[in-house]
């Protein structure tokens, strides 16, 4: 099935624009950190078990199923990770 006129254009738009579309994800939880020695580590330490995908040198999604044992993993190393939903 075709999409309707305005979003093939908008898709043709943000293609021109960015080169491809854009990735959306849905039911993720996004993992950032203050620098990139910080995710490194934190990967190291187990995080990488978690990961869905890597967005940067200091992001990450991880699997929101799991976001309870990403807090813990993260805690245990001593860092205080600020949660916010939407």
């Amino acid at each position: 099935m075709a999409a309707p006129g305005r979003v093939a254009r908008l898709c043709w738009c943000v293609g021109e624009a960015w080169g491809r579309l854009p990735d959306l994800f849905a039911n993720v939880a996004l993992i950032e950190c203050a620098d990139q020695t910080a995710l490194e580590e934190t990967l190291a330490a187990g995080l990488d078990r978690f990961v869905v995908r890597r967005l940067s040198e200091t992001a990450v999604v991880v699997d929101h199923k799991r976001l309870d044992d990403v807090i813990k993993l993260l805690r245990r190393q001593g860092h205080t990770p600020k949660v916010t939903q939407e």
